[in-house]
């Protein structure tokens, strides 16, 4: 796209442990590479060093930290963004693409691709409102990460894409120690079939499915857990219930760990499990979640609950998939990999080829070329 420029507008602040932020980061850091010194980050607030290899800029500059009522940014939001572009006018017109992935900023956008004739991309993971869902018919382009949302909206879009969230490979290939040398490194048990689960455990209150995990321990004597990514106030929740169950013994729960961490625990289980067990939309058809690509990129076996938005991204010959909700379809997958581990091992190896097509430079390369 020679001559175009990007502005990427987020209202998160970095670093971040929440998911939407480093999807937003690492799709910042491809698309810092493709345009060069023709793309700006716009973040919140950033610390030191969190984003020194993205060209960015602090939406409120060093006032951001004291700027926490939502509310506030939101007034003062449309005054600094039109600022920038009042004052850039090389950064006008149609050859500046806006993109966002934060809905309560899609009418924002709409108004500064109005006032200063830019070209408008937003990102789509969820639910949206009928005022978001109106400015749809004046984007440029729409992107959904499942065929369920787009489906849902693609009445309202001018031009809809879908495009599935991604993994950065080149993290996982550069964890070259085998299964039983991560284990020690991280503590883990070295012997047992080791089950992992690795993301927030409670974002926004939905289920993740970690209650049935621990229930099913009752029926899986030679199983071992852990579960990385929580929230202290998620750790101490679920340390409680697993004392309060007896398997205390028998679960490692870690918080947060810097994302360069992942690749090593996902590598150090057998297993990887994300069983959701509550049936709404959300977890239904909406969501594309990174984890099930990062699963995909330790080449492990995968346990995942029976969903449209699950099957969008993994193949019938790639995981195991058990009814959501059901503790006994959970246990007889556990079951299943154990007794016939060539079997688990193909379909590991099969996620593992799909997802090399799923990387953060080939999902830009997929937005890009749609414009």
């Amino acid at each position: 796209m020679k001559g175009k420029r990007f502005v990427f507008v987020s209202s998160f602040g970095y670093p971040s442990r929440f998911a939407h932020a480093l999807h937003g980061l690492h799709m910042a850091r491809v698309f810092s590479k493709r345009f060069a010194d023709r793309f700006l980050f716009f973040v919140n607030v950033a610390e030191a060093g969190a984003l020194e290899d993205v060209p960015h800029r602090l939406l409120f500059g060093q006032l951001g930290r004291s700027i926490k009522k939502l509310r506030l940014r939101r007034i003062f939001l449309p005054f600094v963004l039109a600022f920038f572009f009042f004052r850039n006018r090389s950064w006008r017109g149609p050859n500046t693409i806006l993109y966002t992935t934060d809905p309560a900023l899609f009418g924002l956008c709409a108004w500064l691709k109005r006032l200063f004739g830019l070209s408008l991309v937003v990102e789509c993971h969820g639910t949206l409102t009928p005022r978001q869902v109106r400015v749809l018919h004046k984007v440029d382009l729409a992107v959904f990460v499942t065929e369920g949302l787009r489906s849902e909206y693609v009445a309202s879009a001018r031009k809809a894409i879908t495009v599935p969230n991604a993994v950065d490979m080149a993290a996982f290939s550069a964890v070259q120690d085998d299964k039983h040398a991560l284990r020690e490194k991280l503590g883990l048990p070295r012997d047992a079939t080791l089950v992992g689960y690795i993301g927030r455990f409670e974002p926004l209150g939905y289920d993740k499915g970690l209650r049935l995990m621990f229930d099913a321990l009752a029926e899986l004597s030679s199983v071992r857990m852990v579960l990385v990514g929580g929230a202290k106030k998620e750790v101490e929740a679920y340390e409680k219930y697993a004392r309060e169950r007896r398997i205390d013994a028998r679960v490692r729960i870690v918080g947060h760990v810097d994302p360069v961490r992942v690749p090593e625990y996902a590598k150090a289980c057998d297993i990887l499990a994300y069983v959701p067990s509550e049936k709404n939309e959300f977890f239904g058809r909406q969501t594309s979640p990174m984890k099930l690509f990062e699963y995909m990129a330790a080449g492990r076996p995968i346990v995942v609950s029976d969903t449209p938005a699950m099957r969008e991204v993994l193949g019938p010959d790639e995981a195991f998939f058990v009814e959501q909700g059901s503790l006994q379809a959970f246990t007889d997958a556990i079951r299943a990999i154990h007794d016939d581990p060539k079997e688990a091992e193909r379909r590991a190896q099969t996620a593992l080829k799909h997802v090399q097509t799923n990387t953060w430079e080939q999902r830009v390369q997929r937005i890009v070329s749609s414009l």
